[in-house]
């Protein structure tokens, strides 16, 4: 339950910058290793190219679909479950057939997430050297000479557009609050097994993300940061802490730790009365203006 909840602690821009110590096509410490499996004098994998960029958005991107699918599927009465198997169903159709049965909306709601959520990524592709809407239009206001504020409209206007329409379909599929099943009694949940093997896939798979999405490029990110400088093959002896020390005598990391923080509390502060005041509002107020409020609430996840 936990695992797939990590990676939410870490930021995508720090993501992608431990996979390309481990991927980038020279010295990338997995592309070392795996070089005398599969040959050649670079690669196999280049984290610099669009399949790297939707490798490492998709490892961010998971927990929000899986915060949205766990809830809706923990709802489920587990005699929803059991009708199928009493007709012959096997578990794993039984849980198939709910998820795009009666759980079609939040499944759906989650997709919509996720196409937003890697529509308006920046950080990663900008890391990654790969040109998507939101990098063109960074380029066009910071390095085009002249600076094509005109140009970086118009893409800003696609994106725009794009965005407000999958965030209007996910506002009306929510709207419909049809993520539940009704059912006469409240029944207890229980575990589901889909045999010894299936369970341990499912288990191994979880771990294999976590390992993927949270350790490995974490990893590389405090070893880099130990290193004299990012290298290919490096021993104990070259561990030390002076990029630490640097940074502490340095006023723009002081100045940027301070802004930081601030953000964070008046953002945390200004969010949770907003948010928690509208919603509030709206569950003893479901009329007309509770749900321009509910609209309004969301409307943002599209701009």
């Amino acid at each position: 339950r936990a695992v797939p909840l990590v990676p939410l602690t870490i930021a995508p821009i720090v993501g992608a910058i431990g996979w390309v110590f481990l991927l980038a096509p020279n010295t990338g410490w997995l592309n070392l290793m795996l070089r005398p499996i599969f040959g050649g004098q670079t690669g196999p994998f280049n984290i610099f190219s669009l399949s790297g960029v939707i490798w490492v958005s998709t490892l961010y991107i998971i927990p929000y679909v899986f915060t949205t699918m766990s809830a809706a599927l923990e709802r489920i009465g587990p005699d929803s479950l059991e009708a199928f198997l009493m007709n012959g169903t096997s578990r794993g159709n039984a849980i198939f057939r709910v998820i795009t049965g009666v759980l079609r909306p939040a499944l759906t709601a989650s997709a919509i997430i996720a196409a937003l959520e890697a529509t308006i990524q920046f950080s990663i592709p900008l890391i990654l050297n790969t040109e998507v809407l939101t990098t063109a239009i960074y380029r066009n206001v910071m390095y085009a000479f002249p600076v094509r504020h005109d140009l970086a409209a118009v893409l800003g206007l696609l994106i725009l557009v794009f965005g407000l329409s999958l965030a209007s379909a996910e506002i009306a599929i929510l709207g419909r609050r049809k993520f539940t099943s009704a059912t006469g009694r409240g029944l207890a949940q229980r575990s589901w097994s889909f045999g010894k093997l299936g369970d341990r896939l499912l288990v191994a798979l979880a771990f294999f993300y976590f390992l993927v999405a949270a350790v490995l490029p974490v990893l590389a990110i405090v070893l880099v940061s130990l290193l004299p400088f990012w290298k290919p093959k490096f021993v104990l002896s070259d561990f030390s802490f002076q990029h630490y020390e640097r940074l502490l005598n340095s006023r723009n990391f002081i100045d940027g730790l301070q802004n930081s923080a601030l953000l964070a509390v008046s953002c945390v502060i200004v969010v949770v009365v907003l948010g928690t005041t509208i919603s509030l509002y709206r569950s003893r107020n479901p009329g007309w203006i509770g749900n321009a409020l509910f609209v309004v609430g969301n409307l943002p996840l599209g701009i």
